[in-house]
């Protein structure tokens, strides 16, 4: 092949027509952008001009910045400027879902169980690309959101079960051990615990009562309490730290050797508090 025919490497910045890009199928495990976000954004946008480029893959397909693109099209942008991802597309399809769903979790806020479907997406990928290494993929996002890797194991769990015991355990309304073994009984039992919160039973009494245990008499129990304001705040920057530190990499800059030990002694640390 000659030099002029090689395909392009790196990262690019090229205009492109905004009605033209398409959305990687793997956006559909996150939840769509509220109204509500778009319009902040898209006021952002209208006083200060884009101030982050949409990324893409050279085919058109957006990669980074599904809210961006919205917002730019609600205001009748027709082009942009996007950051064309060659880099990603030369290693192959599992390298951008890889940047997709871990750029989607550090730089959103997101439940348990949206942490779970993408935890269970990329694990996929990698068993259909026949990468190894999915306990250490387990791991490292457990740590990354709060979690241990027993915890992100049942969480997936959950997922198996019904929707009103998933939103539910969203509610704090049933404990995470709970759920997850509602995802492991028949189909019958799950259909009887449905029909009696259908009923108006709590869900952890009704769950209670399907495992043969004595439900709790007290109206006002919940299963999990919420995250207390500090550590919400402290959680939310680290969110944040990881999202700058994921786009800088992204974006070229190299994890040195004392980067690579700053940021292992960060996971330890964290790890001591789970």
């Amino acid at each position: 092949m000659s030099e002029s025919n090689k395909p392009p490497t790196g990262i690019s910045v090229e205009r492109r027509d905004l009605q033209s890009l398409t959305l990687h199928e793997m956006h559909e495990v996150f939840s769509d952008p509220s109204n509500e976000e778009i319009d902040r954004l898209a006021a952002d946008v209208k006083a200060r001009g884009l101030q982050h480029k949409i990324e893409i893959t050279p085919d058109d397909v957006i990669i980074a910045g599904r809210k961006r693109w919205l917002a730019l099209m609600s205001l009748g942008w027709e082009s942009a400027f996007c950051r064309v991802r060659n880099d990603l597309a030369a290693k192959g399809e599992l390298a951008i879902v890889e940047y997709i769903i871990l750029d989607n979790l550090a730089r959103r806020q997101h439940g348990q169980l949206e942490t779970a479907r993408a935890y269970r997406a990329l694990k996929q990928s990698r068993d259909r690309s026949g990468v190894k290494g999915g306990q250490d993929l387990r791991d490292v996002l457990a740590v990354h959101f709060h979690l241990s890797g027993g915890s992100l194991d049942r969480l997936c769990r959950i997922l198996d079960a019904p929707r009103a015991v998933q939103d539910a355990f969203d509610k704090g309304e049933l404990r995470l051990v709970d759920a997850a073994k509602v995802g492991r009984i028949s189909r019958d039992k799950q259909d009887k615990i449905v029909a009696e919160i259908d009923s108006g039973v709590p869900a952890q009494d009704a769950v209670d009562r399907c495992l043969g245990r004595k439900a709790a008499t007290s109206p006002t129990r919940t299963a999990h309490k919420p995250p207390t304001a500090p550590l919400t705040i402290a959680a939310n920057k680290l969110v944040s730290a990881t999202a700058e530190l994921v786009q800088l990499v992204g974006s070229g800059h190299s994890i040195l050797p004392a980067h690579r030990r700053t940021i292992e002694a960060a996971i330890l640390r964290l790890s001591d508090l789970l």
